[in-house]
């Protein structure tokens, strides 16, 4: 006679996602499946850490990218645009833009350097451009109005000036479902969330 074999599923992390929480383990165990939980778990949280950042902590994924000087600044006393990167790292850039569903500016950035944000030079998804603009002064010449994009631009209607803005924007990005951000610049909204302990550096 042949023994039957107890079919079985391994799962590295359960989720943690309220609408499924563990109901899709408990039908495979319903079922006569056994089920072993928690192998590589690091590792696949890791694999999906911008969805458990999502619904856990409630906001999305932040990631902090810019390009210094060897000497650690980013642009010059009189805030004219200055390359430090070249053609291989924007294309770069460009890429990591299309695996990210947000990417984040400040006013100045917006204004001084008239930036696209989008993924010109690789093949893929322009993420949603956000503009933190609390007096909105950007003109509706610039290419973040340009309507070429879905973009988002926070005012004095969204966030408080008067209170801590990296929270306010975070709620304000998790209510848009936007699950990961890139934050550009400038230097800063890069440091409000550098001293706010958020978001994983580029290299």
């Amino acid at each position: 006679m042949i023994a039957q074999r107890i079919p079985e599923v391994i799962i590295g992390c359960v989720d943690l996602f309220s609408k499924v929480a563990g109901k899709g383990i408990e039908k495979l165990q319903q079922a006569g499946v056994r089920v072993t939980v928690g192998v590589l778990e690091d590792a696949c949280r890791h694999l999906n850490r911008r969805f458990f950042t999502f619904h856990e902590q409630l906001r999305p994924y932040v990631i902090l990218k810019w390009a210094q000087s060897a000497d650690g600044y980013i642009a010059p006393a009189s805030r004219q645009p200055v390359r430090i990167s070249n053609p291989y790292a924007d294309r770069l850039v460009h890429r990591w833009r299309t695996e990210e569903a947000g990417i984040m500016v400040g006013t100045q950035t917006a204004l001084l350097d008239n930036p696209r944000l989008t993924a010109r030079l690789w093949p893929g998804k322009s993420p949603v451009r956000i503009v933190l603009d609390l007096e909105d002064k950007v003109p509706g010449s610039h290419y973040v109005r340009d309507g070429s994009v879905h973009t988002l631009i926070l005012t004095a209607s969204e966030i408080d000036a008067g209170q801590d803005i990296v929270p306010q924007v975070l709620a304000q990005l998790h209510k848009e479902s936007i699950i990961s951000v890139i934050v550009e610049g400038g230097a800063v909204l890069l440091q409000q969330f550098i001293s706010g302990g958020i978001g994983t550096r580029c290299v």
